[in-house]
């Protein structure tokens, strides 16, 4: 049986997607593999091993996966273990303002 695999049209909102991103290991969506964030590059190193960027920087690289994202204006987490809780505030293309939780 030959199954074919059909392209779904996006939502008009961009918002729905960035939980998506932020909650799948890069490489982890088989159909995808550069769809993800980076937490390779931060998760399992201790807190003073990382520089004070270098979490926000993994997450705005992984926002910017949206083409539509224009700006990321402030990026907040909080680290709780291996947990990480994400939020963003940013510009769009069109020039709206998007934020977003992630847990």
């Amino acid at each position: 049986m030959i199954r074919r695999l059909r392209r779904a049209a996006r939502p008009s909102t961009p918002g729905w997607y960035f939980p998506l991103i932020l909650q799948t290991w890069l490489g982890g969506f088989a159909l995808v593999p550069s769809h993800g964030t980076d937490y390779e590059a931060i998760m399992g190193k201790k807190p003073k091993d990382l520089t004070e960027d270098e979490i926000p920087e993994v997450i705005r690289a992984a926002i910017f996966q949206e083409p539509e994202v224009q700006e990321v204006e402030e990026v907040n987490y909080t680290q709780t273990g291996r947990a990480l809780d994400i939020s963003f505030v940013g510009r769009l293309a069109n020039g709206n303002t998007i934020s977003a939780e992630v847990e």
